[in-house]
């Protein structure tokens, strides 16, 4: 905890105004979208604790356990059967991902996992393809150069959960 302190503490100006700016974008947009304040509670804690663990991985490479707290917990706002199945299926979805191709770090399933938990098993397909698709756009012609190269997964898994949250309500 202290370590993901430090990062914040360290960051640049520019990177905690970045962060800030998505920030309030993010809930201008959950403001718009969301027309039931429960719901409006759920994708503000979904949407920061995403902003956190996004610029966590982007900056060490790591996701910690303790910043997946409060994914878990906003799930836990209009629990249903289809939310226990998305906690499980994106998680062996990734976990067999992980074991065929050394690329996917465990943080990176149990986001997944988390978000799966909050958004149910559609909803964690949908942003797992997303994010998918998003880092290939934006990572594949840097990998093409340099293929030992570490990239951050959680920022575009965490961008395909926020559109998938917004497109189906929570």
């Amino acid at each position: 905890m202290t370590q993901i302190i430090r990062i914040f503490r360290t960051s640049r100006s520019t990177e905690r105004i970045l962060l800030f700016a998505l920030l309030l974008l993010c809930t201008g947009i959950l403001l718009k979208m969301q027309t039931e304040t429960w719901m409006l509670f759920k994708g503000v804690l979904f949407t920061i604790s995403l902003l956190i663990i996004s610029f966590t991985d982007f900056k060490l490479q790591i996701i910690p356990n303790i910043l997946l707290i409060p994914v878990i917990c906003s799930g836990f706002i209009g629990v249903t059967w289809n939310s226990v199945a998305g906690l499980l299926f994106p998680s062996a979805l990734f976990l067999m991902m992980a074991y065929f191709k050394n690329g996917i770090g465990g943080g990176d399933i149990k986001l997944m996992s988390a978000c799966g938990f909050a958004l149910g098993i559609y909803g964690a397909i949908l942003a797992a393809l997303i994010g998918l698709l998003l880092f290939l756009i934006v990572h594949l012609p840097t990998y093409l150069k340099h293929k030992n190269k570490v990239y951050a997964l959680a920022p575009c898994l965490s961008v395909g959960c926020f559109v998938v949250f917004n497109m189906i309500g929570g």
